[in-house]
């Protein structure tokens, strides 16, 4: 999976420059966030604003430090999305844990998977939970897109020549120049 830590670029308002066919979804402001390391216990945490767009997740810390100031997560290398409602009218706020983040190679970041857990805002309960849906909904649809794109690029090829043991070639005259291997009529 690939994660950039730190990389994703911002306007002067704070907010995500859309990368090419980026298209925004949806955003939640005041989330707590935690960044788990297998090593350290936590990582990076703080508070900031959530952006979710038909590609990605981005986290955008409230005050960046030199630890945590963007992170930015294709949503077709989510492998783990948990959502968990309050239990209780009062109780704790919803949670969304994304567990087994493998950072890309030349982060710094190391090669074990890490752990996200965002906590929406105690005040919008109702806005997190929509969020959550959201981010359901969009990491389906990248991933079947992701999918439909592979199985376009692995088609095979039918007409191509290729090298057989045999060097004659047999066609029947009732079967169509276009049909695939293997065709009997």
């Amino acid at each position: 999976m690939i994660t950039e830590l730190n990389t994703t670029i911002l306007s002067p308002a704070r907010r995500p420059i859309p990368v090419q066919n980026d298209c925004d979804i949806s955003e939640v402001d005041n989330v707590e966030f935690v960044f788990y390391k297998p090593s350290v216990k936590k990582f990076a945490e703080g508070r900031g604003k959530v952006f979710l767009t038909d590609l990605r997740l981005i986290v955008v810390a409230e005050h960046p430090t030199d630890t945590f100031k963007t992170l930015s997560l294709p949503l077709t290398s989510l492998n783990s999305i948990e959502r968990e409602e309050p239990r209780l009218l009062n109780a704790n706020v919803a949670r969304i844990i994304l567990d087994d983040i493998r950072p890309s190679p030349n982060s710094g970041l190391g090669e074990y998977p890490m752990k996200l857990e965002l906590r929406g805002p105690k005040a919008d309960k109702q806005a997190f939970l929509i969020f959550g849906a959201h981010l359901l909904k969009a990491h389906e649809r990248a991933v079947a897109k992701s999918r439909t794109m592979e199985d376009e690029f692995d088609l095979p090829t039918y007409g191509a020549s290729s090298a057989s043991s045999s060097s004659t070639t047999y066609i029947t005259a009732d079967v169509p120049s276009d049909a695939p291997p293997g065709y009997e009529p």
